[in-house]
């Protein structure tokens, strides 16, 4: 890429600070500093401007105006500037600067790409010098995917009993239609399964746990969306004034002390581990033993947050489609009801490949509903050059706008239109049985990314939300109140969530 020259008019724009009359009260000196340095930053940042196009930037001239449409509109604009600028290269103005969006066809010569880091987009989207939460290293991917993934299995009959037991007291007991916000449930839910097998079984019984995670995570994200409104070369200077800082830091310390707890457990247990099968948490303690308790809080508050939310949001999106597909869900249920009746009431993880509706359907609301409208998120940590001669400087964030491609019709037929079936069919075609399913990662199933830093816990997500899909399923029917459509989501800098708030309707066929 080569320097754009920046016209007066631009400049000027760029350097409109509408935040300095609400900054926080910090000595004069500091505030000068901080103001030149902004200035600084941004005349550097706009004169190494890319020559590729820019989404909105044909109807939109403030680049200002163009990161708040991103922040609060962000599907329209990857949409628009998917469909305008469709197998070429652009950029997108956000407020962590200028993010390069690439055509699929580059994406199997960079899937694997040495300088391409995912960890480092990671860090940009949780700011972890101010939050603490890290993409984790190589290393600890390494036993997640080696050592945990594969474990799994063992955890499901717990998790299966505590599952049947949470939704049979959170939810209606006879068959009459009750009214019910499930986002709270789910959640909940996710939570105790997640915090079963990362950090142990007392920590999914303990409601001081579950309450730290969850609040952590709410007050971080709160807490990022307001760092975010100012530019990176003030955060240093103002983080500690943000509203959120200091609960942050009282919510840290609870949560250390519960981990403190479980290290000391672990030490005077010879490191060997606290339950069976091991949690995340006694897998990596036992194979690093001078990790300190704040990196255990850190990698549990990150798997925690790249799981629990993603999942959380997607049974909900599952259940607000459910609600207005109901001669999809039909067969989807008799589905689980003759696999619950073979396996004699006892779901295995060989036994979710025998639901290939249910798999179906929640691919199709992730299709729809994808908790990230862009992945193969990676940044640059040296300059790369494509086959093209592209060249892509060192810093780029670079991503593929997967929530556009969903809905291109080139890639999906009548993709507007929530075929729950969609997938099951295109298993039924010639040598295509075993593509096309929930957790698959190809040039077309780009919802959990693709190539070595595809999301590694989409299997965990695979068995939570399939086994509260099958308590449901089998258990109760759903439908929306009267006169109202499928529930709208948010989407915010790219990121996709249901309305937490809307309700739907339950019964129990059983009763």
């Amino acid at each position: 890429m080569s320097s754009a020259n920046t016209s007066s008019a631009s400049m000027t724009d760029s350097l409109h600070f509408p935040f300095i009359g609400r900054m926080p009260a910090l000595s004069p000196l500091i505030a000068a500093v901080a103001i030149l340095v902004t200035s600084i930053g941004v005349r550097f940042m706009l004169s190494n401007r890319s020559q590729v196009p820019i989404a909105l930037s044909d109807n939109i001239a403030s680049r200002n105006k163009r990161i708040d449409q991103y922040r609060f509109d962000s599907r329209r604009v990857l949409t628009e500037g998917y469909t305008q600028f469709k197998n070429q290269i652009f950029g997108l103005d956000t407020s962590e600067g200028i993010i390069m969006v690439l055509p699929t066809h580059f994406i199997d010569e960079l899937k694997s790409h040495a300088a391409l880091s995912f960890g480092a987009t990671f860090d940009t989207l949780t700011l972890p010098e101010y939050t603490r939460i890290h993409a984790a290293t190589p290393v600890i991917l390494k036993l997640f995917i080696g050592k945990f993934n594969p474990s799994l299995g063992a955890f499901m009959p717990d998790m299966q009993t505590m599952i049947q037991t949470e939704l049979l007291a959170a939810l209606p007991k006879d068959n009459n239609w009750k009214s019910v916000k499930i986002y709270h449930i789910l959640f909940h839910l996710v939570c105790k399964s997640a915090a079963r097998s990362l950090l142990g079984e007392a920590a999914a019984e303990n409601p001081r746990w579950l309450q730290v995670q969850t609040d952590y995570i709410g007050t971080a994200i709160s807490y990022v969306q307001a760092l975010k409104k100012w530019p990176k070369a003030l955060r240093p200077f103002v983080y500690r004034y943000v509203e959120g800082y200091s609960t942050l830091r009282k919510q840290w310390n609870e949560g250390r002390a519960i981990v403190a707890d479980f290290l000391a457990r672990k030490k005077a247990n010879n490191w060997e581990p606290l339950q069976q099968p091991p949690s995340f948490f006694d897998i990596v303690a036992s194979t690093y033993r001078d990790m300190s308790v704040d990196e255990h809080l850190s990698l549990q508050v990150t798997f925690f947050v790249a799981g629990v939310h993603t999942s959380a949001a997607t049974l909900t999106q599952a259940l607000f489609d459910a609600a207005v597909n109901a001669s999809c869900i039909a067969q989807v249920r008799e589905e689980v009801q003759q696999l619950h009746a073979s396996c004699g009431g006892v779901i295995r993880r060989e036994h979710l490949s025998q639901l290939p509706k249910l798999d179906s359907f929640i691919k199709e609301v992730l299709r729809f509903s994808s908790p990230d409208l862009a992945t193969f998120v990676r940044k640059s940590s040296q300059d790369v050059t494509l086959s093209n001669g592209f060249h892509i400087p060192s810093g780029t964030t670079l991503e593929v706008a997967t929530g556009a491609i969903a809905m291109d019709p080139e890639v999906f037929d009548h993709p507007k239109i929530f075929d729950g079936l969609r997938f099951w069919k295109k298993r039924q075609l010639e040598n295509e049985s075993v593509k096309h399913q929930f957790t698959s990662v190809s040039p077309r199933d780009l919802e959990w990314g693709y190539g070595r830093h595809a999301c590694p816990g989409r299997y965990m997500a695979e068995v939570a939300i399939k086994l509260v899909m099958i308590q449901i399923l089998l258990r109760f029917e759903l439908k929306n109140p009267e006169g109202i459509a499928r529930h709208e989501s948010f989407n915010f800098d790219g990121q996709t969530m249901p309305n937490t708030e809307a309700d739907i309707l339950m019964r129990d066929i059983n009763a």
